[in-house]
């Protein structure tokens, strides 16, 4: 606390200790650039945030940002982008892809998947298409057709009596439009 003389009055006036704002003092201030001084009342750091930390007061940590830990001081963006395994606005957010391949810097998306393996984040296992042959790598429909016992178009249902097994993944209307003997169990009502 300071004490400050106006004219013939004392006055005391609240001035926090370095590195502390708020009511009592007891907040502690954020990554302020060259360790200065932040607001007294509201933290917020007047001459602006240490590298790698960005926001009003500085308390926000910069994403995996390409080029270094720099970022906007505003809002956390990456002027350059993120580094190839991370994606979002703040370059925050981990790529899901196997083997560490990069992804879409805004979707998150894999670019590529390895054989056997389908999906935005290549993590769906393919179904027993033929020949070995992987199957589409957005979708997972086998785009060779089935091995022997395996209903199209992912290839990840048994074929029984000559019927295929459906489930909302591989339920196609026109299956089952001429089957007057059967109806999917998700469903209360058949296909008109």
């Amino acid at each position: 606390m300071k004490v400050q003389v106006v004219g013939r009055e004392e006055r005391s006036i609240m001035v926090c200790p370095h590195g502390y704002y708020g009511v009592n003092c007891l907040k502690p201030c954020g990554r302020c650039i060259g360790n200065t001084v932040c607001n007294w009342v509201t933290g917020n750091c007047t001459s602006g945030c240490e590298e790698g930390s960005y926001g009003w007061r500085c308390e926000e940590s910069c994403g995996e940002c390409r080029g270094g830990p720099a970022c906007e001081q505003a809002t956390g963006l990456c002027d350059q982008g993120c580094e190839l395994t991370y994606y979002g606005t703040t370059c925050k957010l981990r790529c899901n892809c196997s083997d560490a391949r990069p992804c879409d810097q805004t979707t998150g998306a894999c670019s590529a998947c390895d054989e056997g393996f389908y999906g935005a984040v290549c993590k769906r296992r393919c179904g027993n298409c033929r020949s070995l042959a992987k199957c589409n790598p957005r979708s997972g429909i086998c785009e060779t057709g089935c091995h022997d016992g395996y209903s199209p178009p992912y290839c990840k249902r048994r074929e029984y009596f000559g019927h295929a097994t459906l489930t909302p993944d591989n339920y196609i209307p026109s299956m089952v439009e001429n089957s007057a003997d059967y109806d999917p169990p998700w469903c209360s009502l058949r296909p008109a």
